[in-house]
Parts: structure tokens; C-alpha cells; sequence
């Protein structure tokens, strides 16, 4: 959108993203039960041959007596796509299973993560409108971006993590072995929208063999649900850059 990516930022050969996920949340819609979810399925199963069933996710911290909502999984048989709906909530995840990071937007081609959400959102959204005669109203959107790390491919040793990611070597000069757990959370609430950032080590008897970066946008969808994704992606795609200064060098550029 015009005026919402301003900022460059170098697209790279070999991104490290293993995941993107796009949600919107929604004023509930309690006819979305575990049976209308599954009729919804079977419209889509070919397209998302795979379907589980999980407890919903709530923003409530009470425990509430009485029939759990529950949270479907509707997933594409290569598992590269994942749609989770439930009562009040949409979310198409974006997997890596081999494949090459589709980008986000339609800066870099018509196929992004975000006209192919947009796109599976209106058909849930015509779905509820025609099953249960309601709107969905958007009340926010949660926007994550998921980054591996991995040693031996992206960094050889602890001080090398460091040099590629700064931010984890602040304990360096009282580290007094090789060994080195990383668990770092950040979070910035700002006016447009809240950033959390979580950083940790992924070990394997002891030994960190991966670093995982989750970079979280979430925020009210304003002016429109669309334009808030763009804004996210925008600062997520800021915060990888900041933490990852040297990006260009370690995962090379399409300029390259």
C-alpha cells in the first residue's frame, strides 16, 4: 500500500523464515461450533485434504464450566498452508516444507502470503455469512514472523552467534563456558500496535544447535485489516534487519 512500505529493505536469497502467520480476530460467533467448523471442511477438504481438532485459543485467563470451544485445523497436503478457525479467531499459517518463501506482499509478485489470506478469509467470511447469517467484524490482527537459526549452517559457534546476532552476546564477557542458553523477550506497545520479540536457543543435550526468533505484530485493524498487515510487515521486516545487522552477507541478496 502506498506510503505503508516506504522503507527498503534487501530481499534475500536464502531467508532463514520457517513460519508466517496471519490472524485476524473477531467478534465471536457462537453458531461456529466444532460441527460448523467441520461442515466448513468439507468444502475445502480438497484443497486442505488434513483436519485436526485443538482447544480453542482465548484471551480469557478464567476457567470457564461448560461445552470448550475447540479450534480447527485445516491443513494442505503438502503441510505448506494451515488455516485455524474457531468462533472468534482466522489464521492462515505459511510452513516451510522444502519450498521457497512465497514473500509477503504483492511487492515482489501477484502470489504473496497476504492476497492468499485475504483470499481464504472471504470465503470463511461468505461461509458464516451464509451458514449463520452474521458479519464477521474484525476487532484486531496478529501477525508473526518465525526465523531458525541453525549452527553449523547460519553460525559455527557461540561467538559467531554473536557476531550474526548481537543482541546475544551481551552476556559474552561473563560467560565463563561454551556453553550459552539464550531466552530473550521484548515488547514495545506502541501507538500503531504492539511488537513482542522472542528470542531462544533450541539445544540438544546441552548444546544450543539452533537460535528461533519470533517477531509478533498485533494491533487494531485500522484503517483496514489489509493496511494493518502491511504496517506490520513493515516494522517485523525493521526488526529482523536491526537485529540482524549483516542479513545481506549471511543470507545473501537477490543483487548478489
Amino acid at each position: 500500500m502506498p506510503g505503508e512500505e516506504t522503507k527498503s529493505f534487501p530481499e534475500l536469497r536464502h531467508p532463514p523464515i520457517v513460519e508466517v502467520v496471519c490472524g485476524v480476530v473477531f467478534e465471536a460467533v457462537p453458531e461456529l461450533d466444532a460441527l460448523m467448523l467441520g461442515v466448513y471442511w468439507d468444502r475445502r477438504q480438497h484443497d486442505f485434504p488434513k483436519r485436526q481438532i485443538h482447544p480453542a485459543l482465548s484471551d480469557e485467563t478464567s476457567f470457564a464450566i461448560g461445552v470448550v470451544p475447540m479450534r480447527a485445523f485445516l491443513i494442505s497436503a503438502d503441510d505448506q498452508f494451515l488455516l485455524q478457525l474457531q468462533h472468534d479467531r482466522f489464521f492462515m499459517n505459511w510452513r516451510a516444507t522444502g519450498q521457497d518463501y512465497p514473500r509477503f506482499s504483492e511487492e515482489h509478485g501477484p502470489h504473496g502470503l497476504l492476497s492468499r489470506m485475504e483470499a481464504e478469509l472471504e470465503k470463511f467470511r461468505h461461509f458464516v455469512r451464509e451458514k449463520c447469517e452474521r458479519e464477521l467484524v474484525p476487532k484486531r490482527i496478529e501477525f508473526s514472523k518465525i526465523d531458525l537459526l541453525e549452527k553449523g549452517r547460519h553460525w559455527k559457534d557461540v561467538g559467531d552467534l554473536a557476531n550474526l546476532l548481537p543482541v546475544t552476546g551481551v552476556f559474552q564477557e561473563v560467560q565463563r563456558t561454551d556453553d550459552r542458553d539464550v531466552n530473550l523477550r521484548f515488547v514495545d506497545r506502541g501507538a500503531d500496535g504492539t511488537v513482542v520479540v522472542h528470542i531462544a536457543t533450541l539445544t540438544d543435550a546441552g548444546n544450543a544447535q539452533a537460535l528461533r526468533i519470533e517477531a509478533r505484530f498485533v494491533a487494531d485493524p485500522k484503517p483496514s485489516v489489509r493496511e494493518a498487515f502491511h504496517r506490520g510487515n513493515r516494522i517485523l521486516n525493521d526488526v529482523f534487519f536491526k537485529l540482524i545487522p549483516d542479513a545481506g552477507r549471511r543470507f545473501g541478496t537477490k543483487e548478489d
